[in-house]
């Protein structure tokens, strides 16, 4: 990836539009450490009957650039499908981004931008790879998986995680309501410096032999 950089200077920041995934539930269990509560000598511990995470769940499908979040899908699992598919993937999330490109970027349209997407199969299928070839939508290669490495794992979807924890949602309405608010907190300021922590990060896991790095300071 830093070997793209160095090769092609006018690939910046501002350019990438990066995408990812996540599952939301309807119920999420706090953590034990975000739950923790202060306990006073001689003062006995609650007792917590602890629920666990909801069947009920639907699948965020995430873009974003360095302004903030470009668009989103959900995915609403089925018996008969219970993963995103290529099908999906090109026509209710690419077309979606594409139109909302369109839209924001009137005289350049896709020109100059590139998408960052991790290698799933619905994301490097033969589909796929053809629809965005057609579309002069330009892609660069995401390292081996790696939550280091993935602007969504290693900075939006923890945060949004720490706002949806703990809360019930009786309905898939309800989850996306909440689903936008976190996002919009959580954009407020812009994504530019997860980006510029993104290229730190691909610098550091150079020097460290692509090890996983605990501990990114």
């Amino acid at each position: 990836m830093l070997e793209i950089f160095s090769k092609n200077p006018e690939i910046s920041l501002k350019r990438i539009i990066t995408e990812d995934e996540t599952w939301t539930f309807y119920y999420d269990p706090r953590t034990k450490r975000m739950s923790a509560e202060c306990i006073f000598p001689r003062q006995v511990r609650p007792t917590v009957v602890r629920r666990g995470r909801s069947v009920k769940k639907s699948l965020l499908v995430v873009f974003f650039d360095y302004k903030g979040i470009f668009c989103r899908t959900t995915f609403i699992p089925t018996p008969g499908r219970k993963a995103m598919n290529s099908h999906f993937y090109i026509t209710k999330c690419l077309m979606k981004l594409i139109k909302k490109i369109r839209q924001k970027r009137r005289k350049t349209g896709l020109r100059g931008l590139f998408l960052l997407q991790d290698n799933a199969s619905c994301h490097t299928s033969a589909p796929t790879t053809k629809f965005l070839k057609k579309k002069k939508l330009a892609t660069l290669s995401h390292p081996p998986y790696n939550p280091d490495l993935a602007p969504c794992d290693f900075f939006l979807f923890p945060k949004l995680r720490e706002i949806l924890k703990g809360r019930t949602f009786l309905n898939q309405k309800e989850l996306n309501g909440a689903v936008t608010s976190a996002l919009n907190q959580l954009s407020k300021n812009g994504f530019l410096f997860v980006f510029q922590q993104w290229l730190a990060r691909l610098k550091k896991c150079i020097e460290c032999n692509g090890d996983y790095i605990e501990r990114f300071e």
